[in-house]
């Protein structure tokens, strides 16, 4: 929580030089499931003129393309570092929950710390990021070259991959597989699992949405409404981080349990069983 908390913060004084002052703006946004929270998966931050935009969560903007990769791709690295401990905090903490009590002085015995877990999972997480910048970068170029026609098949299909790949992130850190591995997990929960994966998906979509018409609202208040919206969203960021990553742990054991019928839980529901 406290380190998209800390990211959000670093990134408020770019973020509020783009809003116009003393505009009032009302919206929504709709966002798919993701492994590290950000104020950017509820508010579309507007991207400088004259600027190359590689996603917010790149966290930089710039009219040089050599530097705006490069600054991407170091954030992509402070991100995938820094969502290494993240994700494998949450997860030693599901571990915890379910671990029955005679074995549970154990596991704490022989349970990584924070930086141990930012160290074995920074490459692969990493490997995802710069996948995922690049399919970001090709939206990227389609926007570039004025063709706003390639930019809406573009839309649909990385709407479409994205769905398939969500759940790698976690794949990575719960099953401590490889990127390939994990790609090919994901994917194939995903399609063969539809009635579970596209419910939940669904139900992340609209309950994210609804959370980003209080962030446009309350963003209206300035800097104040940004440190607001700043640490609510690092609380409900968290939570549904942590929805996601039960969500595919059940889906993994059902899988090998041979339990289709048996849905995973719910966003809401997975909030209260992990944190």
């Amino acid at each position: 929580m406290f380190l998209s908390l800390l990211l959000d913060f670093i990134l408020m004084p770019g973020r509020m030089s783009l809003l116009q002052s003393g505009t009032v703006t009302y919206g929504v946004m709709f966002s798919l499931p993701v492994y590290f929270p950000s104020l950017s998966n509820v508010y579309n931050f507007p991207a400088p003129q004259n600027s190359i935009h590689l996603g917010d969560f790149s966290g930089i903007f710039s009219s040089t393309p050599f530097l705006a990769v490069l600054s991407a791709l170091l954030f992509t690295a402070v991100v995938a570092f820094l969502a290494g401990g993240y994700l494998g905090s949450i997860n030693a903490k599901r571990i915890e929950i379910t671990t029955p009590a005679p074995t549970l002085a154990e596991f704490h015995t022989h349970s990584p710390g924070f930086l141990d877990l930012c160290i074995a999972h920074f490459a692969r997480l990493f490997e995802f990021g710069v996948l995922s910048l690049g399919i970001v970068a090709i939206g990227a170029v389609f926007i570039l070259l004025d063709l706003p026609g390639f930019a809406i098949l573009y839309f649909l299909a990385a709407l479409v991959v994205t769905y398939f790949l969500f759940l790698t992130p976690f794949v990575i850190v719960v099953d401590k597989v490889g990127l390939g591995a994990s790609l090919a997990k994901s994917v194939r929960i995903a399609s063969k699992k539809p009635s579970l994966v596209l419910p939940y998906v669904i139900l992340y979509i609209v309950f994210t949405a609804l959370v980003s018409v209080l962030v446009y609202a309350v963003m209206n208040g300035g800097v104040q409404g940004y440190v607001i919206d700043s640490l609510i969203y690092s609380v409900v960021g968290t939570m549904l981080v942590s929805a996601t990553l039960v969500f595919y742990s059940d889906t993994a054991s059902h899988s090998l349990n041979g339990r289709e019928s048996e849905a995973p839980r719910s966003p809401e529901t997975n909030q209260g069983a992990v944190l």
